[in-house]
């Protein structure tokens, strides 16, 4: 008779399953591991301390920690190696159109760099990073899939979440959201990278942006639900 897992030995192995993955994919882009995070066997107690530094391993932190690559000058290097430079696109100019008479009327929208630093963003803006532009999916690589087009657009939608969220005078909640549904922001990605079938990874990416959807009504009742849960077992709104 088969033992059954606990529900901690199950997330471990997917844990461990997802960074094996990761190490590969920095593999293929030239990274050398010399350590790794995964131990040599399943621990007999698989705590939730264990699980928790197994989940903030992203695969940016990964490569970082665990690995090196040779420069071109076959010199041995730690850290993240540096992205080359994106090819400018030429403006285009038009002789016949006065840019001075016809400038239109912008207002730039508010700067939420110091909003974006917050950890939880970071994490998901890192793990983001690790789609590739594109990939050949389905049985013999038959089909063509553009996955960095849904990349930038769920690192867009991210940003425009959190921008509602700011305007909303709710970003302390909506980080929070964020916080508590990040194995499932990670399933997602997950989903995109791993997957074979598109319409696999068309699924993990309509599961990413409705969980990081902002939704001020929800946050709302979630906050009011808070305040009187506390008021009936007698905590205090506010604690000095």
């Amino acid at each position: 008779m088969a033992i059954k897992k606990t529900a901690n030995q199950i997330e471990y192995e997917k844990q461990v399953k997802r960074l094996k993955q990761a190490m590969k994919r920095a593999e293929k882009e030239g990274y050398i591991f010399d350590a790794t995070p995964i131990p040599t066997a399943r621990p007999k107690r698989v705590t939730k301390k264990l699980l928790k530094e197994l989940k903030e391993l992203t695969p940016k932190k990964l490569k970082a920690q665990y690995a090196y690559y040779e420069t071109p000058e076959k010199e041995k290097r730690r850290g993240l190696m540096p992205k080359p430079p994106k090819p400018r696109k030429p403006r285009l100019t038009n002789p016949s159109f006065n840019w001075i008479e016809n400038e239109p009327d912008f207002t730039p929208p508010p700067d939420t760099t110091a909003e974006k630093t917050d950890d939880i963003i970071q994490s998901i803006y890192d793990l983001l990073e690790d789609i590739p532009d594109s990939r050949w999916t389905d049985a013999g690589g038959a089909n063509y899939v553009n996955t960095g087009a849904r990349r930038d657009a769920m690192r867009a939608a991210l940003d425009s979440n959190l921008q509602s969220a700011i305007n909303a005078g709710q970003k302390e909640e909506y980080l929070k959201m964020l916080r508590e549904k990040y194995p499932e922001i990670q399933d997602a990605i997950e989903g995109i990278i791993g997957e074979s079938r598109e319409e696999n990874i068309d699924k993990s990416y309509m599961k990413f942006m409705l969980t990081i959807a902002f939704n001020g009504f929800n946050l709302n009742m979630a906050k009011q639900t808070e305040k009187i849960n506390n008021m009936i077992v007698g905590k205090p709104e506010y604690e000095s």
